[in-house]
Formats: C-alpha cells, structure tokens, sequence
C-alpha cells in the first residue's frame, strides 16, 4: 500500500513539473517563431518568415531610446540595489544578528503588491511633480529589487569567518582596508550575482513605470505593453524576443557565476 501510495505522489509530481514547465515554455515557444512573421499581423505559426520585424524595431528612433532609456534606469537601479543591500549585509554581518521586524521591513517591497507601491508613489510624487524622472523610478526600481539583493549579501557575509576580521585587525589594518583586501575577494561572486538579480528586475519591470513614468521616454516593457494595447503587430513578438534574449544570456552568467562560487568554496573546504 506505501508503495502504491509512494509511486501516485512521484507521478503526480512528475506531472505537476510537466505542467508547469510546459506551461512557462509556452508562451516562448510561441513567441519567437512568430517574431518572424513577414505579415502585418501577429500569428502563429508564421505563414512566411522574414526578419523585417526585426529590421523595424533596430531602425525605429522610438525602439532604441526607450532600450536607452530602459538600460540607464536598470543600470542605476542595480547600482543602487546592490550597493543598499551589501550595507546592510554588511551591518547585520559586524554588528549583530537580524531581527524578525527587520526582516519584514526589508522583505516589504517583495511582499506588497506592486500595483499598491506604485499606486502609492503615484499619489506621493504627483504633488511634488516629481513624475517622469529617471532618478525616481531607478529608486523604485532599486526598492522592488532589495529584498533580493539583502538575502544574497546576507548569505554572502555568513560565508565570511568573523575571526578574518579579529584577525586582520590584529594586524594592523584598518576597517576600510579588511573590507577591500579580505571580505571584498570572499564575496565578489556575490556582488556579480546582486547586479545581475536587480538589473534583470528592473529591465522586465513595467507596473512602477506606467504609474511613475508619465512624461519619461517610455522604458521598453512599458512600450511593448502599450503596443501591445494598440495592435496587433509583430513588432511585439520581435521585442518579446530581444528582451528574453537578454534575460537568457543574464541567466547563464548568472549560472557561471554561481558555479565559480561554489568551486571555490570546495577548494576552501579542501584547504
């Protein structure tokens, strides 16, 4: 009977996984052949293929300011992410242990909507006519991102011995210099991996940017959803492409990276 009982739950979790994945895959499997159309419609599957679509969106004025305008604000974005979360790794790491209201502050913006949050900015930053600027809604994007880059650098710093530090100062250096010349080399990886978590979230966000961005050259998602409102061209699918393209090569640098960290704390283990 445990054993009937204990093969129904593994086929059902290989049918779960099935689903899922199928249903994930779908929409790519779909998408980038029709990116290909040579038609003026959206359809799947092509007809004829042509790359024109392409050409379209590589010589369209509009497509590369807003793919300009998207990499600024995702660029910052991961800057400031990053930076805000390995200060507070930091901080928990020197000064003591996290506590569960700090943690829920800090994991805050993961939890809440982001319809709510950028609702709320909307109401905040209307009277101040601050809407359409770059500089806020790489802030908001920084914000969503956070609670990600916390729980990287925090677990980054649990890798670090705290007697490095007892260790290093005993020595003579200082507090500046143990962190660029002991902790920075132990946790690079970790850094590579908060820039690449928070420029991928910000570079698909597109909630904070519809409310928060009026006014602003519109970011790339912002603009497929809107063309995607307008009509039905296959100009969506091509940038739908492009975007999932970059996503892809973030995701294997990402994969080497994490790789390269675990190889390393092996080889640190060994020692």
């Amino acid at each position: 009977m445990n054993r009937l009982i204990t093969g129904l739950y593994r086929q059902t979790g290989r049918v779960v996984v099935v689903l899922y994945f199928a249903f994930l895959l779908a929409p790519v499997v779909i998408m980038i052949p029709a990116s290909f159309t040579a038609n003026e419609i959206l359809e799947f599957p092509p007809q004829s293929y042509s790359m024109r679509w392409y050409e379209f969106v590589l010589a369209s004025s509009e497509w590369r300011r807003s793919a300009l305008v998207s990499f600024r604000i995702a660029l910052g974005a991961m800057v400031i992410s990053t930076a805000c979360g390995m200060f507070i790794g930091f901080t928990i790491y020197r000064f003591g242990r996290i506590n569960n209201y700090l943690r829920l502050l800090y994991l805050s913006p993961m939890l809440i909507p982001h319809i709510v949050v950028a609702a709320g900015l909307f109401d905040l930053l209307v009277p101040m006519h601050l809407l359409g600027s770059e500089l806020v809604l790489m802030v908001g994007h920084a914000t969503m991102s956070l609670p990600i880059s916390v729980v990287v650098a925090i677990a980054a710093f649990e890798t670090v011995d705290r007697t490095f530090w007892t260790a290093a100062s005993t020595l003579g250096a200082r507090g500046p210099q143990i962190v660029g010349m002991v902790i920075m080399p132990i946790i690079a990886t970790s850094i590579v991996a908060c820039l690449i978590l928070a420029f991928e979230n910000s570079w698909h966000e597109v909630t904070l940017a519809v409310f928060i961005g009026p006014g602003l050259t519109p970011t790339l998602p912002n603009k497929l959803f809107t063309l995607l409102q307008q009509e039905n061209s296959p100009a969506f699918a091509s940038i739908s492409t492009m975007l999932l393209l970059v996503t892809v090569v973030l995701g294997i640098i990402l994969a080497k990276v994490s790789r390269q960290k675990k190889s390393v704390k092996v080889e640190a283990d060994n020692e």
